[in-house]
């Protein structure tokens, strides 16, 4: 499978409708209905909207401010990368501790400051085929598709890519496509992923860590006649903590209206152990 035609996500109004209600997190405020796409750390937000033929980010320090435009010219999305995963982003930190935005753009990654003046810079060691991005101490990780039916998590620090795991290699969840990433202490990664199958397809997150097999922390199987998603709805301010919901139904002529009453699975995981803090589960 070509990564043109890897598994569609789940939209992005219930990611909007789940940042309401996760328990375990600061309540946050959804971002609009036309937003390309979305990302929360703690109580900061960040999402991307359409002008004209141009992506603008908008960033909001929390629930209670007031959102604001980043004055930065985005580069266009990715066409090396499927459709829905074009448009992620993600907030986290620079190596002096201050808070910056990651964008997936069509060269590559870029990033800008918050705060002060805005300006992008493009992630030294990125690529067009990189997307859902993270970043903590100026560490980066992101989803790497292609060439082919290849998925990997790739770290990024200093101008240098270094591959933390690939579906090729021998032992390491082969068949798996790599979506969501959240970094934390010593380049340790929590990512998402999913695997197509008729009778074996599966959604699940995974923890790896530099020189360390790939673990994996959620296992959502699907089987014969189900479908779902497994996500990552939260990171916090220190990358310490990472919370990752699943969901699964039973497959139906309408499937998103299947998607959206269905019970939401909340995990949060910690940094870099991988450990379990918490599960709770919600019914919309």
């Amino acid at each position: 499978m070509s990564p043109d035609t890897a598994p569609v996500r789940r939209a992005l109004p219930a990611l909007a409708l789940l940042l309401l209600a996760v328990p375990a997190a600061p309540a946050l405020a959804a971002p609009p209905d036309d937003a390309l796409g979305a990302t929360a750390t703690g109580r900061a937000e960040a999402w991307l909207t359409r002008d004209g033929d141009r992506r603008v980010l908008v960033y909001r320090a929390s629930p209670r401010s007031t959102p604001r435009t980043i004055a930065v010219r985005l580069p266009a999305r990715s066409s090396a990368v499927p459709r829905e995963d074009g448009d992620t982003l993600a907030i986290g930190t620079d190596a002096q501790g201050r808070r910056v935005i990651v964008v997936a753009g069509a060269r590559g990654l870029v990033a800008t400051r918050v705060s002060g003046r805005a300006r992008l810079r493009r992630v030294g060691g990125s690529t067009a085929r990189d997307t859902h991005p993270s970043v903590m101490r100026g560490t980066y990780a992101a989803a790497r598709f292609g060439p082919g039916d290849r998925s990997s998590v790739v770290a990024l620090r200093n101008g240098r890519a270094s591959a933390l795991w690939d579906n090729r290699r021998s032992g390491t969840a082969q068949g798996w496509y790599a979506f969501d990433t959240a970094i934390g202490p010593d380049r340790s990664v929590l990512f998402t992923g999913r695997r197509d199958g008729a009778a074996n397809g599966s959604a699940g997150a995974f923890v790896v860590r530099p020189g360390q097999a790939v673990r994996r922390v959620v296992d959502n199987p699907f089987g014969d006649t189900r479908n779902g998603d497994t996500w990552i709805e939260q990171r916090s301010p220190r990358g310490t903590r990472v919370t990752v919901a699943s969901t699964s139904f039973v497959e139906s002529d309408d499937d998103d209206a299947a998607a959206a009453a269905a019970p939401v699975r909340h995990v949060v995981f910690a940094l870099p152990s991988g450990r379990r803090v918490r599960s709770t589960t919600t019914t919309p």
